[in-house]
């Protein structure tokens, strides 16, 4: 909810935005008020996921976002973040070690002894257009974005 704090929202606003998000990233609004360290690490990353949506951005960044999960939890929160990518209009940029998470991105470039370079990706049938992006192989990448987007360097 701090996010929301500082951006001026109101309270009772704040505690329904909350529950909203709880519910779309699929938790239950009653674990809201229980502390970070009780969560498991698949519940963590869920409500840092609600976290980042908070202020509804169109630019999400995500460093490893299942470096610590397992492979099933793993698989729900990047199926979890495609489709609130497509619900809230938000461009996600995923940072991966992970060859398997990257290939199911909408576009991959790789970062490798210092050179940038896209990797060609085969086209997907897709119900809404996903806007994941992913470099992988250590490191900061460039992710050019749909034509509304600029060049954008990380």
């Amino acid at each position: 909810m701090l996010p929301m704090e500082f951006a001026g929202m109101r309270k009772a606003a704040r505690l329904e935005r909350a529950r909203s998000l709880l519910e779309q990233v699929q938790l239950d609004p009653e674990k809201q008020s229980r502390r970070i360290n009780k969560l498991s690490g698949g519940e963590q990353q869920r409500v840092a996921i609600a976290r980042a949506l908070a202020n509804e951005p169109k630019l999400i960044l995500a460093d490893e976002p299942t470096g610590n999960l397992d492979e099933q939890t793993g698989e729900h929160i990047i199926e979890l973040l495609s489709s609130l990518s497509r619900d809230h209009n938000t461009t996600i940029l995923v940072v991966t070690h992970d060859r398997s998470l990257a290939q199911k991105t909408e576009r991959r470039f790789r970062l490798q002894q210092g050179k940038l370079s896209e990797e060609a990706v085969r086209p997907r049938v897709a119900a809404g257009p996903d806007r994941l992006f992913s470099a992988t192989d250590g490191g900061p990448g460039i992710a050019r974005f749909p034509a509304r987007w600029p060049e954008c360097v990380l």
